[in-house]
């Protein structure tokens, strides 16, 4: 009850200073003090409706009925990490990912002079040396085709 008194003592006395609207310091400073007072709820819930039609009483149930509803609609099923890893291991194992030869490999992949080319090419950019790889990359394009072949690599198998 003493809370609710200077919550009002507090509005009345910014309705007073916004009615008069003379010193905008003094409406600045009693808005924070009144917004202080009112602090919004750390626990807030969406209220979603459980499947016998009443609120969502936590965020536990919260999350067990958009679970579910998706699960509904997108086919799903909820299942833990773990049996989602195995499945995919099993699923890995029956079909491997066909790599290429590797005999033809020299064919498909850029060497490092080709890589380098790009890099070396590049401009120097002004402001952006400082800001960023693309000034690094223009000195030294060798460094640079020999950090990048790896994911050029991995592009193409």
């Amino acid at each position: 009850m003493d809370k609710l008194a200077q919550l009002d003592l507090k509005a009345g006395k910014l309705d007073s200073l916004l009615a008069s609207a003379t010193d905008i310091n003094s409406i600045h400073i009693e808005m924070k003090a009144l917004t202080r007072m009112v602090k919004p709820s750390v626990n807030t819930f969406t209220r979603v409706k459980c499947a016998s039609g009443t609120p969502a009483a936590s965020l536990r149930e919260e999350k067990a009925v958009f679970r579910n509803h998706f699960s509904l609609q997108l086919g799903g099923t909820s299942t833990s990490f773990a049996d989602l890893a195995d499945d995919c291991l099993l699923t890995l194992a029956d079909d491997p990912v066909a790599l290429p030869d590797p005999t033809t490999m020299t064919e498909i992949l850029p060497g490092l002079n080709a890589l380098a080319f790009p890099f070396r090419d590049a401009s120097g950019g002004g402001a952006t040396v400082k800001t960023n790889l693309e000034g690094c990359a223009y000195l030294f394009p060798r460094l640079f085709a020999y950090l990048y072949f790896p994911r050029v690599l991995k592009i193409h198998c």
